[in-house]
């Protein structure tokens, strides 16, 4: 058997979830060991969390694909864009009041789930008195399919009476009428609400499952993270869906339920505007997190096993070797005295979507070479640098503090340093602070910067045999370290970073 196969044979993953979720043997290369799958399909889950790249989508895609390979099951994916048609469509351009929001939710998720069993129950819908038909009627009726709708209506009624009389020499009749004019309007959701449920219901006893996934939450407003509105509108979404998913557990279903996707960091700011949200989080959620301690050997490190499983399944030479024998022929050579894996997680956030791009440089400029000879990563260090900068760039775009962020990410690089204090940086921000007009406190955006994991804090631990220092670092973006920023320590950039702020 040849093991010298090129790298543009192999294939590792694309950083977009939803173009890989396109292939035809996407769930043949879907990594399933993290057993993530199990663990959201559990009743009690319903909430996926990871940073952006840690494959929220194609978790998400690949949910859908299981699901819907039983007849009797369907899953959909809803995007914001849904929420937002639904919202204008019945709303009219009204602001959602606060007190309206849950029911609003749970409007918006019953009518989802209706449409659904609409799509899929055709024949049911066609049978007289059926449930499916008498909720296909409903949703015409509330959304009819023509191009006009009923702005007023008016009535009017003729009534005609009759008196006879009779005087001495003369009969009469007299004919009396009058007019009645009504205005009707459409029912508001809340006021349809308890039927859409009964309906929907109704047609949920059945045999089918049905799983609803709601993704794309991230902007469902434009500055999202610039109001509390949008955190306590996330909070009500998430207090439904559990409220319904409680409901639909009663009908002894395995997979009806509804799961929504988010963004790990706008769940810890949801605790800020509720005093239940740990407790609702905690219990429904399933973390997509892929920095493990221990990675000895190299090959059982949950990102790279997810790399070479990729590869197993895409090259037919690699399929019946261990991983220990893949990963020598694919990396068998080290990094400046450290392992690959060592060298991808020091120049990543440790997300599938860092380590695949990476790697995916190395084969679009190496397409010929049969492994990740350790001058291919020096290579592309500058290339993928300003990508991963680009990528810190889309995160911090709805941050609410994101003016201050880009001029402390240039004051860092104005530092031309990789280590500093917070003296030194304190000292070039006073002597120029015209030059960083956004940053009104200083202190308070490093440590933001070091959530997102621009930067850590390093700290001499001990020293070697030999005398020489060994340090430790702590980053924001790792769940082993501290959670804040260390200000009496030293600061040390991201090496990520590092070639594009040179």
């Amino acid at each position: 058997m040849s093991t010298h196969i090129p790298l543009k044979e192999i294939y590792i993953g694309n950083i977009d979830g939803e173009e890989e979720s396109s292939r035809t043997n996407f769930e043949q290369l879907f990594y399933t060991k993290n057993s993530k799958f199990n663990d959201i399909m559990r009743p009690e889950k319903f909430i996926i969390t990871g940073r952006k790249g840690t494959g929220k989508t194609i978790l998400a895609n690949y949910i859908v694909k299981k699901i819907n390979e039983n007849k009797k099951s369907y899953s959909r994916v809803l995007r914001k864009n849904d929420f937002k048609l639904q919202k204008l469509i019945d709303l009219e351009y009204r602001e959602l009041k606060e007190d309206d929001r849950s029911l609003f939710w749970k409007w918006f998720f019953l009518l989802q789930f209706g449409k659904v069993l609409v799509e899929e129950r055709k024949t049911q819908i066609k049978l007289p008195f059926t449930p499916e038909r008498k909720l296909n009627k409903f949703i015409k009726t509330k959304y009819p399919e023509d191009i006009f709708k009923l702005i007023d209506f008016n009535k009017s009624s003729t009534t005609k009476s009759k008196v006879r009389g009779k005087t001495s020499t003369i009969d009469s009749s007299i004919e009396e009428s009058y007019g009645n004019n009504k205005n009707y309007g459409h029912k508001q959701f809340y006021e349809l609400l308890s039927q859409l449920k009964q309906l929907v219901f109704q047609c949920l006893k059945k045999n089918n499952e049905i799983t609803l996934i709601y993704d794309d939450l991230d902007e469902i407003e434009e500055r999202v993270n610039e109001s509390p509105n949008y955190y306590k509108l996330l909070i009500s979404m998430l207090e439904t869906i559990k409220e319904l998913n409680l409901d639909f557990k009663k009908f002894n279903k395995k997979s009806t339920k509804i799961i929504v996707l988010l963004r790990s960091d706008i769940v810890e700011e949801i605790h800020k505007y509720s005093s239940n949200s740990n407790k609702l989080t905690t219990e429904g959620e399933v973390k997509l997190y892929w920095l493990s301690k221990n990675a000895n050997p190299p090959a059982s490190h949950p990102l790279i096993e997810m790399i070479l499983y990729k590869v197993q399944k895409s090259v037919p030479n690699y399929q019946n070797l261990d991983n220990n024998s893949l990963y020598k022929i694919l990396f068998p050579k080290k990094l400046h005295g450290k392992e690959a894996v060592d060298y991808l997680l020091n120049f990543s956030f440790g997300r599938p979507r860092d380590i695949i791009h990476y790697l995916n440089l190395i084969i679009k400029n190496n397409p010929e070479a049969t492994f990740f000879e350790p001058q291919y990563f020096y290579n592309c260090s500058q290339e993928y640098s300003s990508w991963f900068f680009n990528e810190l760039l889309n995160e911090i775009s709805i941050h609410e503090n994101k003016e201050a962020l880009h001029d402390c990410l240039t004051l860092i690089m104005d530092m031309k340093k990789f280590n500093f204090n917070l003296d030194s940086i304190q000292s070039l921000y006073i002597n120029n602070q015209i030059q960083y007009p956004n940053i009104s406190n200083l202190k308070n955006t490093l440590g933001q910067l070091y959530k997102l994991g621009v930067i850590g804090n390093s700290w001499e631990h001990t020293r070697n045999k030999k005398g020489k220092k060994i340090y430790h670092f702590s980053w924001g973006h790792r769940e082993d370290s501290r959670k804040d920023l260390n200000l009496s320590q030293d600061f040390v950039v991201h090496y990520g970073f590092r070639k594009h702020f040179t």
